[in-house]
């Protein structure tokens, strides 16, 4: 089995690239401003 090698400038958090992180949650953070802004009118 071959072994992947990382790019010493990528940084992980529990396995996964940290910006999977900030798209995760811009995502909600707008999803969660948009359902707001329509409960409220």
């Amino acid at each position: 089995m071959a072994t992947i090698e990382k790019a010493p400038h990528q940084k992980e958090l529990w396995g996964h690239p940290v910006g999977l992180y900030v798209l995760f949650f811009t995502e909600m953070w707008e999803r969660f401003s948009y359902y707001g802004m329509r409960a409220r009118y």
